[in-house]
């Protein structure tokens, strides 16, 4: 529960240090230092109901903070009536979080939905483009693999994020005829193959 509210919670405290410097102490300096308080405070209650957890919980699966991602995601009681954007990144930390549990099906769904509410920056669209590409990579579709790394090379901002879908392509191209596997996709709760 305090995790949920800890940027409401360090709202509060700076708005006390705030009231606390301007009118407990006289002086230039802290007046300058409770007005940055304030303006502190102000700034973490806007963007608290403003960006909402969804965002904040895709920066915490960005920055490899998977536990903490997904206990914020869980404090999301609807994320269908969320904004799209927010929808969007809701259904994208799920997917990494997914995939990094090797529920593949569950991360495949996720991707696409997050894809499909059309709201994603460039980075968050290279990442669920990359996403699917791995993800077809390997279940052995070759095809749809390079058409999804080619995507997340055309959505990437940044040169580093290019060179690790461009690896990706490489190594996609170079995966020998007999370790194709038939296509398939995976049922979300059990895994199972499901013959396309």
């Amino acid at each position: 529960m305090i995790f949920r509210y800890q940027q409401l919670l360090y709202a509060t405290l700076f708005l006390i240090v705030a009231t606390y410097c301007l009118f407990g102490i006289g002086g230039t300096f802290p007046t300058i230092l409770g007005l940055w308080f304030y303006f502190s405070a102000f700034s973490l209650t806007v963007s608290y109901f403003i960006y909402g957890r969804s965002l904040r919980a895709f920066g915490y699966a960005k920055a490899g903070q998977l536990d903490a991602a997904e206990r914020m995601l869980q404090s999301i009681r609807n994320p269908k009536k969320q904004s799209s954007k927010k929808r969007a990144c809701f259904y994208l930390t799920q997917a990494i979080i997914d995939h990094s549990k090797n529920v593949l099906g569950s991360a495949h769904e996720n991707y696409r939905n997050a894809l499909l509410e059309g709201t994603l920056q460039d980075d968050a669209s290279a990442i669920a483009h990359g996403g699917l590409a791995k993800i077809y990579h390997l279940q052995g579709d070759e095809k749809e693999a390079l058409r999804e790394c080619s995507r997340a090379i055309g959505w990437a901002p940044s040169e580093k994020q290019k060179a690790e879908y461009v690896v990706l392509e490489l190594e996609i191209e170079r995966m020998p005829d007999e370790t194709r596997r038939p296509v398939f996709l995976f049922r979300s709760e059990s895994n199972e193959p499901i013959e396309q």
